[in-house]
């Protein structure tokens, strides 16, 4: 990895969720949900640090303990607008790109952002994603962002929607930049739900780690969208 790169994961989290409140803090197999998601950033080749960048609320407060206590690194920033508050913990750390994992996010896969990260060698690349005329299992997401341009876009951002939904910008204006585009060799995959957004998604994530076990936090995403498929079969 180029020794000038700084590239930094990213984890959005906030405790307000409405489908699954506090969904971050739940617990799953004796450990945290937001754990899960933090175990796996940290096996990504090629970042430095790993980041949960929640909000300045008093509400966060138990999320806030919990990471102290667990030595994860924090950024507390912008409430409504989650790009400013991305945008501006890389600028805090110092990212000249930053991987976004979102906090539901429970099997983003270290090899294949690792994958994505490879591709940041070459300057001339804004955006690594895998979303683009989606070939993975929801929830096994890529998107790797060079700083600079991320800065120049959020100026361009109006509606609070954009704000929220922090690459939605770029999917729209894709011809502005120079995009790496990572497809599944394994399309048939891409009917399973890897990702805690409702109840339902808690149910299986149990579900599923009580059957990986010690590898709930390591398997690769077409074993853990495999033993899904399977598990929704068992349920027909």
């Amino acid at each position: 990895m180029n020794d000038t790169l700084n590239i930094v994961a990213i984890i959005p989290v906030r405790l307000d969720s409405r489908r699954l409140n506090a969904k971050a803090l739940r617990l799953v197999a004796g450990r945290r949900l937001v754990d899960y998601v933090i175990e796996r950033a940290r096996s990504i080749t090629g970042i430095t640090q790993v980041v949960v960048a929640t909000t300045t609320r008093s509400l966060e407060s138990p999320l806030i303990a919990h990471l102290e206590a667990h030595g994860v690194s924090i950024y507390r920033g912008e409430i409504e607008d989650v790009a400013g508050r991305l945008l501006h913990c890389a600028q805090e750390f110092g990212a000249t790109h930053f991987v976004r994992i979102n906090g539901d996010c429970v099997f983003a896969d270290p090899s294949l952002i690792g994958q994505g990260i490879v591709h940041c060698t070459d300057s001339s690349v804004d955006f690594v994603t895998n979303l683009i005329d989606r070939t993975f299992p929801y929830g096994i997401s890529v998107e790797i962002i060079k700083t600079d341009t991320f800065a120049r876009l959020h100026r361009e951002l109006g509606s609070s929607d954009e704000r929220e939904h922090v690459t939605q910008h770029f999917y729209a204006h894709l011809d502005r930049f120079k995009v790496v585009a990572i497809r599944s060799p394994l399309p048939e995959l891409r009917a399973a739900r890897l990702v805690v957004d409702t109840p339902d998604d808690l149910a299986r994530f149990s579900e599923l780690v009580n059957v990986l076990g010690n590898k709930a936090t390591t398997a690769r995403f077409d074993t853990v969208a495999s033993l899904y498929m399977n598990l929704e079969r068992n349920l027909l």
